[in-house]
């Protein structure tokens, strides 16, 4: 099949994938597509990547383009926030310990090696949450996220088979780790090109089970789920994801067992707590008879986890304050990537941890860290503490925090612009209830 041909099935696809979500969930507003525009560019690539634009120092600044893009989504998103009047005051008040996280990252920024650029990174961080209460503030916010990873889904997951298929110089690239080449996708590497996987799949899973009650009646919309899901495992396939591989189907395993009310009610009663014993019983069974390293390689793996673990000890190495760390965003600045690299060996410079506490710690510190572990304990223990219902919304909160924070042991996506950790934050975000009562949803226009 010629590209061009390809690339017109695509377009026509994408068409046909947007009209389902639009005859399915046409109270979203309008708006709900800047949080759609966001989470595809730090699910995929820059925008400057894509037009072929270089940044004068992108090991600093950045692109003018990507600035102005970013920029102007951000902006958007507030001037949504300021129309539908939601309470900022309300809003902090019930998420305290995340906006103490931003205050303290903020803070942090003051002792980076360049304030300013860290600052600029911040204001992107504070997008972050103002996406998020973009969509939590939909009249619909459950049907609005669903949507959310609907319509990021039909432009990420058909545009990466496109890509490797018949535009293998933007879909494939050259691994230095493997000497060989791999699937990237829209994104620029294969671990990005998981995450977005490992998302995608999350969302798509959870809308087609709360559809298939009625599958009757939506047969159509079934039916584009799961196309999009059959392409995600086509793209897992290719592009060996391990780790994101193993979180998707914890998620989904996790979505599908909270189906049964027992389920629900024998997890209630172990409680966080009980958890948490069971997790540290686990380690404690592992350390001694190691069953952990026949799963991992089974996965193709090793329990070096591809040379993680030589990382994880050589960043340990470099000097920095453990109590407030280098500073937000900033631990990977050029010398010390360049120096971890060839303390490692490598003929190319590193720029993560590749394990989210790790890296929070290296630029946060303990504080920051402390900060991290109060806000997803907390969060798990409201979820655990909710399942009485059978709510879906809730069991699709504890399947992406569970995969969250399994997914962070191995790659970094706590902090920044990363998908996941926007994903994240979705669910860590509480919207109270009482929003004014004066939001006039009718105002905005609908998709």
């Amino acid at each position: 099949m010629r590209s061009e041909f390809a690339l017109g099935i695509t377009i026509v696809l994408i068409v046909w994938l947007l009209a389902r979500d639009r005859a399915l969930r046409s109270r979203c507003s309008i708006s709900l597509w800047i949080p759609v525009l966001w989470l595809c560019i730090i699910g995929s690539r820059p925008v400057s990547s894509w037009f072929g634009l270089e940044a004068a120092d992108a090991s600093s600044e950045g692109s003018p383009t990507d600035r102005l893009v970013f920029l102007v989504l951000i902006a958007a998103a507030f001037a949504v926030l300021m129309r539908r009047r939601v309470s900022w005051s309300k809003v902090i008040g019930d998420n305290r310990w995340l906006f103490l996280l931003l205050f303290y990252l903020g803070v942090s920024t003051l002792w980076t090696d360049d304030p300013f650029v860290s600052f600029k990174r911040w204001i992107k961080e504070i997008g972050n949450v103002a996406m998020v209460l973009v969509v939590l503030s939909e009249a619909d916010p459950a049907n609005a996220i669903k949507s959310v990873f609907f319509r990021c889904a039909v432009f990420l997951i058909p545009t990466s088979i496109l890509l490797i298929k018949y535009y293998a110089d933007l879909g494939r690239y050259y691994n230095p780790f493997i000497w060989t080449y791999s699937y990237g996708g829209v994104t620029t590497d294969k671990n990005a090109l998981g995450m977005t996987l490992f998302t995608s799949a999350i969302g798509l899973f959870w809308g087609v089970f709360d559809l298939w009650k009625e599958k009757a009646r939506y047969k159509q919309e079934i039916f584009a789920h799961l196309l999009l899901m059959g392409m995600c495992l086509y793209l897992f396939a290719m592009a060996h994801c391990a780790t994101a591989l193993a979180c998707t189907t914890l998620s989904v395993g996790i979505i599908a067992a909270m189906r049964f009310h027992n389920f629900r009610t024998t997890l209630r009663r172990v409680g966080m707590w009980g958890l948490i014993t069971i997790a540290l019983i686990a380690v404690v069974f592992n350390t001694i008879f190691s069953p952990m390293e026949i799963v991992v390689e089974g996965l193709g793996r090793n329990m070096t986890f591809t040379g993680r673990t030589d990382i994880w000890r050589e960043v340990l190495r470099v000097p920095i304050n453990p109590i407030i760390g280098a500073g937000y965003c900033n631990f990977w600045q050029p010398e010390r990537g360049e120096s971890v690299s060839r303390a490692l060996g490598f003929f190319f410079t590193i720029k993560e941890a590749h394990d989210g506490y790790l890296e929070v710690y290296l630029n946060s510190g303990l504080i920051g860290l402390g900060f991290i572990g109060v806000l997803l304990l907390g969060t798990a223990r409201r979820i655990i503490n909710g399942l009485e219902t059978s709510d879906s919304f809730e069991i699709f909160r504890l399947a992406v925090l569970v995969g969250a924070m399994l997914y962070n042991i191995t790659e970094s996506a706590l902090c920044g612009l990363v998908l996941l950790w926007v994903i994240l934050l979705l669910v860590l975000i509480k919207l109270p209830s009482h929003l004014s009562s004066d939001i006039n949803w009718e105002a905005e226009s609908v998709n």
